[in-house]
């Protein structure tokens, strides 16, 4: 995510009562550490002079948009328009969870 440089981060999609959880999928060839992107959005790069309180509140910004779609797709959605998630090697998603929340 724009903005926070991190060495590990963990997505994970929930049903509503938080009993079912599951990790996003990445494609196995994806190298560690890639940067992902959303599909009709500019590829960005870490903001340097991003403060660590800024960074948290940027996150709970975007984090409040992403879910999984009907097909399991992780998508950022904002304004009625969603934007998929995806890698050098394809679409990021969920295994079985639709139309959940991700954090």
């Amino acid at each position: 995510m724009r903005g926070i440089m991190s060495t590990a981060m963990l997505l994970a999609a929930s049903d509503e009562s938080d009993e079912k959880v599951e990790l996003l999928k990445v494609p196995e060839s994806v190298p560690n550490g890639e940067l992902l992107q959303f599909e009709g959005k500019e590829p960005s790069q870490p903001d340097e002079m991003l403060k660590s309180k800024g960074a948290l509140k940027a996150w709970e910004r975007v984090k409040a948009c992403l879910q999984s779609s009907k097909d399991g797709d992780a998508i950022y959605v904002s304004a009625e328009e969603a934007f998929r998630m995806t890698s050098s090697a394809g679409p990021i998603k969920t295994e079985t969870l639709r139309e959940a929340v991700i954090q």
